[in-house]
Parts: C-alpha cells; sequence; structure tokens
C-alpha cells in the first residue's frame, strides 16, 4: 500500500543558527514551548484572557511588539524554522513575555488536532508565501480545507486576517471566501471601530520589502459569524 505525503505549505531550509538563538533554544524552550501531541491543549498560559494565533511569525519581531503592546491578549506562535523559534525566544525572554507561548510544527497539523472549537479570538497570516507558480499552488496555506479549520477554532465573532503583497495571491483569497457564509468580510476601517477590537500587526520585514518593489499591500479581514 502506498501512502500519500501530504503536500506541506513550506519547504523546510536549513539556516544557520546565532549564538543568541541557539542560546534561547537551550534555555527558553522548556518554560515558553509546547511539544506537539495529536491532543489538544490544556491550559497553559498564566492568565485566561482571550488568545491570538499568530501562524508563521518569522523572526518574531511582529509577535513579540504585538503581545508587549497587548499583555491583556495571550498568544499562541506557530513556526516550523529553528532560527525564527530561537529569535522568537530570544525576545521573549527580553521583554519577559508571559502571554507567549511557541509550537515548533506544521500550523495545520497544530489547528487540526491540537487545538479545540472555539479556542482564538482571532488568527493572523502575515505575508505567507504565495507560491507564485501555478505548479506550486497546491502547496498554498490557505485551502478550503484551512478555511475550515479556522472557523472551527475561532470564536464567534472572532477574525482571521492575512496580509499579502501579491496580487494574484489576494484575488485567491478573495475568491475562496465568496459566498462562504461562516464568514463576513470586514473592511479596515469597520474593523478599528468594532465594539470588540483586535490587536494589530506592526509592520514587518516582508511589508518593507514588498513596498519597496511597489507592491500593494492587502489587508484581508474575516469575521466568524
Amino acid at each position: 500500500m502506498v501512502v500519500r505525503k501530504e503536500i506541506k505549505s513550506y519547504v523546510i531550509r536549513t539556516g544557520k543558527l546565532t549564538k543568541n538563538q541557539n542560546n534561547a533554544l537551550q534555555d527558553h524552550s522548556e518554560k515558553y514551548c509546547i511539544s506537539y501531541k495529536s491532543e489538544h491543549i490544556a491550559e497553559v498560559f498564566p492568565k485566561k484572557q482571550d488568545i491570538v494565533c499568530d501562524i508563521g511569525f518569522g523572526m518574531a519581531t511582529n509577535l513579540i511588539d504585538q503581545a508587549v503592546s497587548n499583555d491583556d491578549f495571550n498568544y499562541l506562535g506557530l513556526e516550523v524554522y529553528p532560527p525564527g523559534v530561537g529569535s522568537a525566544l530570544a525576545g521573549i525572554a527580553k521583554n519577559a513575555c508571559e502571554n507567549i507561548k511557541i509550537i515548533q510544527h506544521d500550523a495545520v497539523e497544530v489547528l487540526n488536532n491540537m487545538v479545540p472549537d472555539n479556542y482564538f479570538v482571532k488568527v493572523q497570516l502575515l505575508y505567507p508565501d504565495p507560491w507564485p507558480k501555478k505548479r506550486h499552488h497546491k502547496r498554498r496555506i490557505i485551502s478550503p480545507s484551512f478555511l475550515n479549520s479556522i472557523a472551527r477554532v475561532l470564536k464567534s465573532g472572532g477574525v482571521f486576517q492575512v496580509i499579502t503583497d501579491w496580487d494574484p495571491y489576494a484575488d485567491y483569497i478573495k475568491d475562496l471566501f465568496v459566498g462562504d457564509k461562516r464568514f463576513v468580510s470586514v473592511e479596515e476601517h469597520a474593523f478599528t471601530e468594532d465594539s470588540m477590537s483586535w490587536p494589530n500587526p506592526t509592520e514587518t520585514a516582508y511589508a518593507k520589502k514588498g513596498i519597496n518593489k511597489g507592491h500593494a499591500i492587502s489587508n484581508l479581514i474575516y469575521r466568524v459569524c
């Protein structure tokens, strides 16, 4: 019997850890990292408050900034790359962030196997790989099955936010949400004026690169009905 390998939305690249990242992984993983298991997450944060999920946080600059500025929210960061996790742990320790936990594992598997229903108030995905070549579109993390997972893990009224600087990818995402009655599109002004407020991302390195290349930034926000 041939078992078909699941297509991942990423390719693991071998990146050299800096001394600071390596030290952070050794010194702080036990306190701030959660091991991947095929079972639901228990209570893992010191304070019980709304939880934001940051998928693919990269070098964690935005994750740390948000957590420091919004300490009335908890943050669960999902990332597969060791240098990013090491950078996140260094930032968490430096800023004494007790409202962040990290899982170093495939986000799709984490959402499907570890996260209970109605767990997050917000899921954010900043500058995911658009996999621009047509033959690679199957690797895009945002798909109908991914939306099923997002709809399940978000609380009623919670939001999914994705930011991209690749217009064809933005159009692809918008098309996926068209006709999906579980979500309603939220205009940016409505997002900031809504009776329920969510923390917003700060400008990322990817945003700056996109702007420097003349790319339009699409900030797409959808609320679970």
